[in-house]
């Protein structure tokens, strides 16, 4: 076909080309906190009245005895924004901020007490159980209770009855002095975001800051609770609303409603808030869109007194009957899980006492019982940890829930704080002084009991020392020409008990008196040498360093030469579930029954108390009777008649050393390789115990012994889940053929398996710019694989590979030689192929010049009259295609044709194709989207 361009206008349009820069980009950086606020800052938002007359312990709504629950946070250092032709992306990190901590996100560890007569904040580490900094604040005003420290993330909070002294974690000065609400003592949350302090009548929730940020509740609010993840839930008092604000929300969102008539308390599971029904014995997690999940039934019937803890103590809910002096842990393991089956529920028996709500650890609970002053602890399965007396009286005493999951236990003055292990078990720290006696320069550790405590106790109204108190109940038991003596310890007031005064008077001038001085740790004594058919009285006084304090007296009692004889021989045995089991024959009563036998316990340091009574030959004793899990002790026996005499002390048994079940490893995990899972722990709590082994279980496997905390397991089907389990085995210490313990068990699900294999077979070129790759893709078991096809390091393609693979990449540049390479990954890693080289054809030309003559009949047949010669290369081969001319005359084209290639991709046409005819302009031929040069006719 021949196409001619004759007569055309000369007058050709041009355009303007209008070239724009290059895109901009703009980045914005935050490095400071992104943090909304709430409401306005200041006093003047909060409640208002008089802070004192409050009290955070009153059993308001089960959650009186949660102080705080403690969690801070750091905030995201950036955002970046990009607008133009070219994104660039641009992130903030910890350089340049400023304040590098704060792009950080940090739980806070350890506690902050406020000591009055000092002036001073000290902090507690959780972990070493020692004071590691202090910060002079000065004197402050304090409620009856004390002041309380809060903690953020650089900032400390020191509250008083209407204002707050700000000072600062690293500097350890006072920044400034806020005012806060007052008119009542409020809930204290330390929760990513916070702190935050909540006023219940006022119903208003501030956020400690410079300035303070608040957020009105709308209402009265029956209690509040923090989560793992930083929202902090509130429950109106009024409406029944549950509300929350997130950890950077600006405002209260209510997304669940208690209907009326339903008792209930809020509490957190984690990171999970829930809502137990006590009419209903029900806990409903919350979902902060969704509001209300599916509730599951607790499998106990809950009391409508019922204290409910404000978080779970690992997978146990604690709920503390007032009524009945019980410990109720329900298993929440399943809030958070698809899986809904509930376990039995574990219930305690405590002894009877007036018990603050529970206060969970990360795996324990801690119970104040404030009228006999004891802390009791139990871990997440009912097991008892610690019993401590705490000095001084229970008034002003507080507990709170730590960020770093243990609860701390201060007294009114600051000069004393218990701190309770995720595991339960409890140190006694002292407070800008030294530490308790007995324990050199290290904080003395409490086992399940402490009836001496001979620790600083509570100090008097400046923090002075001051003598000690009178020692609890004195008993005296008659003897022949004796009496024995015991007695409940004293508090220490400040200062070390040093000693014990022992004195017996005669009663009616028959006899004489005398005293004897015996160890501070010593709470029984033997009187000898004293006259029979006479009655004595005995009073015991504590002697510190400051003085002798009041005495107390037992009731008369009359020593006679008519005693029972002691028993023969006494034998101690510890048992693997942390009691000892003391037996003896029946004791020669001299004519006379034999009513009841005492026993007594005598530690390896000399420290001597009676701890049990039996009216048998045996008795088996708790580590709550007084023995601490881990002491070395000796028995001794009194036979006592039904008159009350009583015997010498029997010969000392045996040694035996109290253990119980140990604790749960910590930090479980298991590493996968091929066939095989490796798993590490952390040594748990032995309980006093030694270790015999530790024994790996599950997953359909033979049971495992190691004696390390490591463990290997081969012989394993790559991508199948194992669930397994790991417990400690104790036995007595150094005792080899003691009963062996099986201790808590620590669990962890994994897969085996490795990375995938792959190679890539070929690269070849299989159409203009475009490569075919295919590759062998073996998942060696180990489940889902995923592929990127890499042309020299550049991803072309990506997607779920297996098998043999085969892809073809279209659109790449000519003439360029690629390094093909295939990168397999699963969820045990990652690996390259090997890799091949292949180039991707030229780029097509197209020459043109002024070829014959051309005559064409009526159109063009003058000298300028000439056809167009094209010749081309690098096309595909054998293909047809579309040639187009143009000039500088028609610019539009003024003729096409079709040309076709050879089998080289090459393209000649010397005649039948354009025929041009006007001299001095441009010509020039397109094929296939490529444009020859111009050439000048």
């Amino acid at each position: 076909m021949q196409s001619v361009r004759i007569g055309a206008s000369r007058s050709a349009d041009l355009a303007n080309l209008v070239n724009s820069g290059p895109g901009v980009v703009y980045a914005a950086l935050c490095s400071d906190r992104i943090r909304r606020p709430l409401t306005s800052g200041g006093a003047g938002d909060g409640p208002v009245g008089d802070r004192t007359s409050g009290n955070h312990n009153e059993r308001v709504d089960g959650h009186g005895g949660q102080m705080f629950d403690w969690v801070t946070q750091g905030r995201l250092p950036a955002a970046a924004v990009t607008i133009g032709t070219a994104a660039t992306v641009v992130l903030a990190g910890l350089a340049g901020t400023g304040s590098p901590a704060k792009s950080l996100d940090f739980r806070q560890a350890g506690h902050w007490v406020y000591r009055h007569t000092l002036g001073s904040v000290f902090h507690v580490d959780g972990g070493t159980k020692q004071v590691d900094a202090k910060a002079d604040v000065g004197v402050f005003d304090a409620d009856v209770n004390g002041a309380r420290v809060l903690q953020g993330d650089t900032q400390g909070f020191v509250l008083g009855p209407t204002g707050a002294l700000v000072f600062g974690k690293s500097t350890l000065t006072v920044d400034t002095t806020i005012a806060v609400g007052s008119g009542e003592d409020p809930i204290g949350l330390e929760v990513r975001g916070g702190p935050y302090l909540v006023y219940r009548n006022h119903g208003t929730i501030m956020r400690l800051g410079v300035p303070p940020t608040t957020v009105q509740v709308g209402g009265p609010v029956a209690g509040a609770v923090g989560t793992d993840e930083g929202s902090v839930w509130v429950q109106r008092a009024d409406t029944g609303d549950l509300c929350f604000v997130g950890r950077d929300d600006d405002s209260l969102q209510c997304p669940a409603r208690v209907q009326p008539g339903h008792k209930g308390s809020l509490t957190a599971v984690g990171k999970n808030p829930a809502y137990v029904d006590v009419e209903q014995g029900t806990l409903t997690p919350l979902d902060e869109e969704k509001g209300f999940g599916q509730p599951v039934r607790l499998g106990v019937t809950v009391p409508a007194d019922v204290a409910i803890a404000a978080n779970a103590a690992g997978d146990r809910l604690p709920l503390l009957d007032r009524l009945r002096d019980v410990l109720v842990l329900a298993d929440v393991s399943w809030v958070g899980r698809a899986a809904r089956n509930v376990s039995a529920p574990i219930t305690v028996d405590l002894p009877r006492g007036e018990f603050d709500p529970p206060v969970a650890t990360a795996d324990a609970v801690a119970l104040l019982d404030r009228v006999h002053r004891r802390l009791y602890t139990f871990d997440s399965r009912g097991r008892q940890r610690a019993r401590t007396r705490l000095p001084g009286a229970g008034v002003g005493v507080r507990v709170s829930r730590g960020e770093d999951g243990r609860v701390y236990v201060d007294d009114r003055t600051g000069a004393n704080t218990v701190v309770v292990d995720t595991d339960g078990t409890a140190t006694a720290v002292s407070i800008g002084g030294r530490n308790l006696p007995g324990d050199s320069d290290k904080p003395r550790r409490t086992g399940p009991t402490n009836t001496g405590d001979p620790g600083n106790g509570n100090q008097g109204r400046q923090g002075r020392p001051e003598r000690p108190g009178a020692p609890g109940t004195v008993s005296a038991r008659p003897g022949n020409a004796q009496i024995s003596a015991s007695w409940e310890a004293a508090p220490a007031n400040g200062a070390r008990i040093g000693r014990y005064v022992v004195s017996w008077a005669a009663q009616g001038g028959q006899g004489q008196g005398g005293t004897r001085q015996v160890r501070g740790d010593q709470l029984s004594v033997t009187l000898t040498g004293l006259t029979n058919g006479v009655p004595y009285v005995v009073s015991v006084a504590a002697v510190n360093r400051i003085g002798q304090g009041p005495q107390a007296r037992s009731a008369p009692v009359t020593p006679s030469a008519e005693v029972p004889d002691p028993p023969a021989q006494v034998t101690a045995t510890a048992r693997s579930d942390s009691t000892v089991e003391v037996s003896w024959p029946e004791a020669d009563g001299q004519g006379h029954a034999v009513a009841q036998y005492e026993i007594s316990a005598v530690s390896t340091t000399g420290a001597s108390a009676v701890i049990g009574t039996s009216t048998t030959t045996s008795a088996v004793l708790p580590t709550t009777a007084g023995l601490d899990a881990g002491t070395t002790y000796t028995f001794t026996v009194r036979s006592i008649s039904a008159d009350l005499l009583t015997s010498e002390p029997s010969r000392p048994s045996n040694e035996v050393t109290p253990f119980g079940p140990a604790g749960a490893p910590g930090n479980i995990a298991a590493e996968p390789s091929d066939g095989q899972l490796t798993l590490t722990w952390d040594a748990p709590d032995l309980a006093g115990g030694e270790l015999v082994d530790y024994v790996v279980s599950g997953g359909g496997l033979a049971d495992q012994t190691v004696t390390q905390a490591r463990a290997v397991l081969s012989g394993l089907t790559n991508g199948t889940q194992y669930s397994l389990s790991v417990r400690a085995r104790t036995r007595e210490r150094n005792r080899s053929d003691g009963e062996v313990s099986d201790g808590a068990a620590a669990s962890v699900t994994a897969r085996p398996g490795t990375a995938p294999a792959v190679s890539l077979t070929e690269a070849t070129l299989s159409g203009d710019r475009q490569v075919s790759a295919t590759f062998d893709v073996n998942a060696r078991g180990s489940g889902t694989v995923s592929c990127r096809l890499l042309f020299s390091g550049s991803e072309k393609w990506s997607g779920a590979c297996s098998g043999t693979v085969q892809q073809t990449v279209t659109g790449l540049a000519y003439g360029t030689t690629y390094t093909v390479s295939v990168v397999a990954t699963n969820d045990f890693g990652s690996v390259t192929s090997g890799s091949r080289s292949v180039t991707t054809n030229a780029a097509p030309t197209i020459a043109i010049s002024k070829g014959a003559s051309a005559y064409v009949k009526g159109q063009c047949w003058t000298s300028p009259c000439a056809w167009v010669v094209i010749e081309a290369e690098h096309f595909p081969p054998s293909r047809s295609f579309t040639a187009t001319c143009y000039s500088t005359g028609d610019t539009s084209g003024w003729g096409s044709h079709t040309v076709k290639s050879d089998a080289d991709g090459n393209i000649t046409e010397r005649k039948n194709g354009c025929v041009f005819g006007y001299p001095g302009e441009d010509v020039w031929v397109t094929i296939n989207g490529v444009t020859s040069p111009h050439i000048t006719w």
